[in-house]
Formats: C-alpha cells, structure tokens, sequence
C-alpha cells in the first residue's frame, strides 16, 4: 500500500544534516506533513512551522511505534560516513529518499532500494518524494537485505574494538 504523505526525518538537528529545507519541500508538496525525530539547534526553527511534528530524539524502538507510515529523508549536505539512520528506516518499511553526498548515496541504488536527489532544489525534492511515494517498485524486502539489523551494534562494536 501507498506511505502515508508524511516526510520522517530522523537525525540530529543541525546545518550539515539538512533538516532546515524540510519546510521548503513541503511547501512544493502542500497535503503533505512531517515528522521529525531528533534534538538539536535547528529545533525551535522546525517547532514553528506547524506543517512539522518534533518528537525530540527517541531511540528506534520508540520512534518506529510514534512515527508511523510515510518518506524517509536524509537532505545532508556533507557526508554522512555510515548513515545507519537509511538502514533504520527500511527496516521499519519506509521507502528513503537521501542527497548524493559520500554514505548515503553509496548506500541507496536509485530507483531500487531508495531515490538518491542530487543537489539542495525543494523541486527535485519533491519530485524524488513523489516518486518514493508513488513507487509500485519499490520492494522492502530488497531493501531489507541492503539493510543491517544488527548495524549499530556491528558499528558500536567497530568503535570500541
């Protein structure tokens, strides 16, 4: 079945991450609402538009219950080393749509496993978005197999060997 038309952003709020042009891709998407899981600078700026809910940060097992249905979103604009955030959000069945920039783009096959937007145009946004959300193509169980269930742990592990 078709997402919800809720944009879910998951991330710490800050410039590099990108969750600043959420409001203006949904002013190019208007029936459209998001939904934001995170704490961080850019907080209060997204609390005033009243397009976007913010839960404040939660940890996956939470916020996969509050959040619901919809588009996954990674706007970053720097790289993102290893996003494990893409991996989170096809494991809970939410098509992603990420920016073309180191880490993310390596982890999603465009048009197969998520929508890769080059660039920081709400238009291309919106069309990718569009996309996601109409895709009949898109398949969570090949997007699963991309995905690591045990990716944090794997990573937590990494850090402290």
């Amino acid at each position: 079945r078709q997402p919800e038309k809720k944009l879910i952003f998951i991330g710490r709020l800050v410039r590099q991450k990108g969750p600043d042009l959420l409001p203006r891709i949904l002013d190019q998407l208007p029936d459209w609402r998001a939904v934001v899981v995170g704490d961080g600078p850019l907080s209060g700026q997204l609390q005033r538009d009243d397009r976007i809910d913010c839960l404040g940060a939660l940890p996956a097992s939470v916020w996969r219950s509050r959040v619901g249905g919809g588009v996954g979103v990674c706007p970053a604009r720097s790289s993102e080393g290893s996003p494990l955030v893409v991996d989170e959000l096809r494991l809970a069945g939410i098509p992603v749509v990420v920016a073309s920039v180191d880490g993310l783009a390596q982890r999603v096959e465009h048009g197969v496993d998520g929508w890769v937007v080059a660039g920081r145009d709400p238009r291309a946004w919106s069309a990718a978005i569009g996309s996601a959300h109409a895709s009949t193509t898109w398949s969570q169980s090949l997007a699963s197999k991309r995905a690591h269930s045990d990716g944090w742990t794997r990573f937590a592990d990494w850090v402290l060997s």
